[in-house]
């Protein structure tokens, strides 16, 4: 099997040997040049008739009865199998096959370079693709505009120097991260800020729309674009990141966030009892839903000392409104209005 790189010319395949026609094994050296009427080539999909001659043109002699024919981009411009049939007078018929590859997967076999690939599933599953695609373009570097006055809510990109890459489709930067290099007053603590893109155009030059800076940047300053699931920057320059699981599990994702109210302070009302604590306005930070700290310990803090030397109670939490909390196990006694609440 002789392997072709598509739609290329010059490449030489060799016909052979040829041997007598009569005896059967006596070589012919006196063939050539073999003439192109007398090689037919069949390419992968071609019906019977359409078995054409070979374009290239004539097969040359080589030695010990072999021919070589130098086939066009014509010839090779169908993948898939490819079958020469050379049958010149005074000879048996000789059949060479031979296998027409994408010029890429020839190098790859063959050449220097690794295995080109484009990707359309991994594990089965388009999204992996989406992701891949995604972090492709996680790095993008710009330059603000030199003519269009930059202000602090939107950025017109240079077109000479451009975006690398540049934007193909609207909203292409859309929800993605812009974090600027420098301003033009270069103050302190805005040499390095991120923002996202609320909206992205193309054109010549492209429009990003920002969340507003806290400065506007000047002309020929440097950006970078980051992907937002890869990296946010807060406006100091610390890493803002959202964890979504630990060890494939939502569980830890949701205890971190419970975490996050470990300070959540507040003050009773009127008509709480030694199971039920109302909440006095709002938690700080606030209760958002219902259960939110179940299972969470709150600690009730008599400040006045008004119930008899029992400045501090506590127990479960059963489930949770945005307004009240019902314990797991009574308290002692019933706390008092104005009392403060503590959610461990």
């Amino acid at each position: 099997m002789i392997r072709l790189k598509k739609s290329t010319a010059s490449q030489e395949v060799p016909l052979g040997p040829f041997v007598d026609a009569t005896d059967g094994f006596t070589l012919e050296d006196g063939l050539g040049p073999i003439a192109a009427s007398d090689i037919k080539i069949w390419k992968n999909g071609m019906a019977a008739g359409s078995i054409a001659n070979v374009s290239g043109g004539t097969a040359a002699f080589g030695v010990d009865g072999t021919y070589v024919v130098t086939l066009d981009a014509t010839d090779t411009n169908t993948v898939g199998p490819l079958v020469i049939i050379a049958s010149p007078a005074g000879a048996r018929p000789v059949r060479v096959e031979c296998e027409v590859l994408e010029g890429v997967i020839l190098d790859s076999l063959f050449g220097a370079v690794g295995l080109l690939a484009d990707v359309k599933a991994l594990n089965g599953s388009a999204s992996s693709l989406n992701r891949l695609s995604s972090l492709a373009d996680t790095i993008v570097i710009g330059i603000t505009h030199s003519s269009t006055p930059c202000t602090t809510t939107s950025i017109t990109v240079l077109d000479a120097v451009g975006l690398d890459p540049m934007p193909t489709q609207v909203d292409q930067y859309k929800d993605k991260i812009l974090v600027m290099t420098s301003f033009a007053t270069n103050t302190s603590g805005d040499k390095c800020v991120g923002r996202r893109i609320t909206a992205s155009t193309t054109g010549s030059p492209p429009v990003l729309t920002i969340d507003p800076l806290p400065v506007a940047p000047g002309t020929l300053n440097a950006f970078v674009i980051m992907d937002a699931n890869v990296v946010r920057l807060t406006s100091d320059g610390y890493v803002q990141s959202d964890i979504a699981s630990i060890l494939n599990s939502i569980q830890a994702a949701t205890a971190f966030k419970r975490m996050a109210l470990s300070s959540s302070y507040g003050t009773l009302a009127a008509g709480s009892t030694q199971t039920v604590l109302q909440i006095s306005g709002s938690m700080t930070p606030a209760l958002s839903g219902a259960d939110q700290v179940k299972g969470r310990v709150c600690l009730i803090v008599d400040e006045s000392g008004s119930q008899a030397g029992l400045k501090l109670q506590g127990g479960k939490i059963n489930t949770s409104t945005t307004t009240s909390i019902t314990l797991e196990t009574p308290l002692t006694t019933a706390p008092s209005s104005g009392n403060v609440i503590i959610i461990l």
